[in-house]
């Protein structure tokens, strides 16, 4: 015996098989359709945590690398800590690398 669905979820349903009715209209594939529903998703709960990708990412149960990679790159871009600047690359040579001239030898 099944238990009687509350109105939020047969909202949910008729809104869901608009959807997919437009997608069929449409010709879409299934990819693209899959693909435009998870982005809706990634993107309303980004709007839910302020931007937070990890409250986001727990939001939807998946992995931040996951959401992060399957953002938009503007997305992305957007939402990082320096938009446009490199971070400078620290130059610090380590001992087990240092680099003697030919034929110089170590007293050991």
């Amino acid at each position: 015996m099944q238990t009687p669905l509350s109105e939020e979820y047969k909202l949910l349903l008729r809104d869901l098989s608009q959807v997919s009715n437009t997608f069929l209209d449409t010709r879409t594939g299934m990819r693209q359709a899959i693909s435009f529903l998870k982005l809706s998703l990634i993107q309303e709960a980004l709007k839910r945590t302020k931007r937070n990708r990890c409250h986001a990412a727990r939001m939807l149960k998946i992995n931040r690398n996951t959401l992060t990679r399957n953002m938009p790159l503007e997305q992305r871009r957007a939402n990082e800590r320096y938009p446009g600047e490199k971070r400078a690359a620290v130059n610090v040579a380590s001992p087990a690398r240092i680099t003697l001239p030919v034929g110089t030898y170590l007293a050991g």
